[in-house]
């Protein structure tokens, strides 16, 4: 067990490239992250968070943080 804890450091490298493997329960129609009221959205949205940025997040304390969005207004109706 310490073999493997001595063998990493602070200055390991991320390794790019490669492929991900993700186990999904089902197979998702689309990938349309705007399509989301099909019975597979669960699938669909687990999926789209790993290929799609969002525009905004929420942040500790639920409050809405600019991510790729640099501004926004909000609409009177």
């Amino acid at each position: 067990m310490m073999v493997g804890v001595l063998g990493a450091n602070a200055e390991t490298r991320p390794q790019y490239g490669g492929v991900l493997h993700v186990a999904m329960r089902g197979v998702p129609v689309s990938l349309d992250p705007a399509n989301s009221d099909q019975p597979d959205s669960f699938a669909r949205r687990s999926i789209t968070m790993l290929v799609f940025d969002t525009l905004v997040i929420m942040d500790e304390s639920a409050r809405v943080q600019a991510w790729l969005a640099t501004s926004w207004q909000v609409s009177e109706n």
